[in-house]
């Protein structure tokens, strides 16, 4: 049988949030990526791979904060990241 996978393709906006559609979906992986009560969601199995779309003209800490923090909750959950993050910077069209 096929493993899942996923590519996830995610901006970041000003104050280093994912957009209004993502973040929800974004903030509940987050939060049970770090329950210490453990949670329903098992993502053992699942490949995937992130690539966020943020612009180095923001602070630091908020350079492709969205897709790092999806990336580190999918990774806690159980998943298997099959590809190195990338983070794409809309400041230089890198």
């Amino acid at each position: 049988p096929a493993l899942p996978c996923a590519a996830f393709v995610l901006a970041t906006y000003e104050g280093g949030v994912a957009p209004p559609g993502c973040e929800a979906a974004v903030t509940s992986l987050a939060e049970a990526a770090c329950d210490f009560r453990g949670s329903d969601l098992d993502l053992h199995g699942l490949r995937y791979a992130v690539f966020g779309c943020g612009n180095s003209e923001y602070p630091r800490r908020d350079f492709n904060a969205a897709g790092r923090k999806l990336d580190r909750s999918v990774r806690r959950l159980g998943g298997t990241r099959v590809a190195r993050g990338g983070w794409g910077d809309g400041a230089d069209n890198r």
